[in-house]
């Protein structure tokens, strides 16, 4: 089993990497913490109010223009980048970008060092906080047998369970049917499935 946004820490002897490796009526017990924000949730707020098209992915290139053959990066006003500087300009050795005097009014020129620096510090102190690094709408399970072959192929030990009497009428072997090796057979052919959630897991 291999659960997309878990590291995988079981590995099968070609070197594949799963979350889990079990064995034939295995069950686990033990809860895994998928993400959890341990960042200011206010801070979280402000962000997603202000700067919710932006994200670790698109922070250098949403609204940021680089200019060739300068050290120059053209940053639109509403760029957090613009905000931070704005509040931490000494720290990032440049000017506060909405104090400068331009040409073009909703734009401004930023030391691409500077540009650069401040991408990370958001990245650190903010992004890597935020719940928007682990999106749980996109939360996959992939599930594949370590042979290599298919939920489709049962072996003559898939039927060891399904005790038969010789007294049963049809809708109680019907009811066995159901609940035994034939229900893997109405599986789907692709070992891939996905689950979605709205809302965090427990």
């Amino acid at each position: 089993m291999r659960i997309h946004g878990i590291v995988a820490n079981e590995f099968s002897i070609t070197g594949e990497a799963w979350n889990y490796i079990l064995p034939q009526k295995c069950h686990v017990h033990t809860p895994v913490c998928i993400f959890e924000s341990r960042g200011d949730e206010n801070l979280m707020a402000t962000w997603e109010e202000d700067f919710a098209k932006w994200n670790s992915e698109n922070l250098e290139t949403l609204c940021a223009m680089s200019v060739p053959d300068t050290d120059i990066v053209m940053v639109h006003l509403e760029h957090p980048v613009v905000k931070l500087l704005d509040k931490k300009f000494l720290e990032f050795g440049t000017l506060a970008p909405s104090s400068q005097l331009s040409n073009t009014p909703n734009w401004r020129q930023i030391p691409r060092s500077a540009f650069e620096r401040a991408c990370q510090w958001l990245r650190d102190n903010i992004l890597s906080k935020s719940s928007k690094t682990f999106d749980l709408s996109q939360l996959t399970l992939h599930i594949a047998k370590i042979d290599g072959s298919k939920f489709t192929d049962l072996t003559a030990g898939c039927f060891s369970d399904m005790v038969i009497t010789g007294t049963e009428s049809v809708q109680e072997m019907n009811e066995k049917k159901e609940n035994s090796p034939t229900s893997l057979c109405r599986c789907p052919s692709t070992s891939t499935s996905s689950c979605r959630y709205t809302t965090a897991c427990p």
